[in-house]
């Protein structure tokens, strides 16, 4: 019986994959490559096969979410019935945890997906640095934002919120400058002041944040180290090719607690 060429490549794909040790999934990760930045030395890495309790000088459980490294996966999920009626605010109805290992300047690679749950105004998200550059998802498009969601540096309406999907990322962050790439889809590139201002209370490190009510999964995270004030031989001219495809930072206008309290003053008068 005759192969066709298709198919021949397929199951030779397939068998490579095997015999490398890879899954499918893996072997997408692998494929991404720095851009920006030279690895140094690798501060922090992890496939999550062995279940054991999430160390805690590794990640950092937020807002009171549970977190479980279970069946190959650091697993996420909103907090417990009995802790949310405890707190005014940040009740963890959404999945939160941030990472201790990560370098203020660095490469990081890994593999994330959200699993139910509904989207928010505000997630969810990857970040690097609290507040300090933002990648929100959403069924309408990814958006990256700065400087306390004050900046939007760039967006792709080509990269959506679809629940369950696996999202394999490369970001890279020097000075002033971020790359992240996704695997089987775009690259987003800003230089924006913001980005190299170190944030405060040591929150500098990669976080996730997932969907209302739902579940994350993390999988296959490497962080690097870089040679400081080094960049890729072909960043010349890689940058260039990036910039082709940037706009403009946006400022985004914020209401202020005052101008909030003062609307609802005034529609309270109105009901009146």
């Amino acid at each position: 019986m005759k192969l066709n060429f298709s198919l021949t490549v397929f199951l030779t794909s397939a068998l490579a994959l095997a015999s490398s040790g890879f899954s499918q999934e893996e072997a997408v990760l692998e494929s991404l490559n720095p851009v920006m930045n030279v690895a140094n030395e690798v501060a922090y890495q992890s496939d999550f096969e062995v279940n054991q309790a999430v160390d805690k000088s590794v990640w950092q459980k937020r807002q009171g979410t549970q977190w479980k490294i279970v069946d190959g996966v650091l697993r996420g999920e909103q907090s417990t019935p009995e802790y949310q009626p405890k707190k005014d605010d940040h009740k963890g109805y959404d999945p939160r945890i941030k990472s201790l290992k990560t370098p203020r300047e660095f490469i990081a690679k890994f593999s994330l997906r959200f699993i139910g749950g509904t989207e928010t105004k505000l997630l969810p998200i990857i970040e690097f640095g609290h507040h300090n550059v933002r990648l929100k998802f959403s069924e309408s498009g990814t958006v990256m934002l700065a400087d306390h969601e004050q900046v939007q540096l760039a967006q792709s309406k080509e990269l959506k919120l679809e629940l369950g999907r696996w999202y394999h990322v490369l970001a890279e962050r020097q000075g002033d400058e971020f790359v992240v790439q996704f695997a089987n889809g775009p690259t987003f590139y800003a230089k924006h002041k913001s980005l190299a201002i170190p944030v405060a209370d040591d929150a500098d490190g990669l976080g996730i944040a997932g969907t209302r009510k739902g579940t994350v999964e993390i999988d296959n995270v490497t962080l690097w180290s870089i040679k400081e004030s080094k960049k890729a031989k072909s960043w010349r001219k890689t940058v260039v090719s990036l910039k082709e495809n940037m706009t403009e930072p946006i400022l985004i206008e914020k209401k202020s607690k005052k101008s909030k309290q003062k609307k609802s003053k005034n529609l309270k008068k109105k009901k009146n």
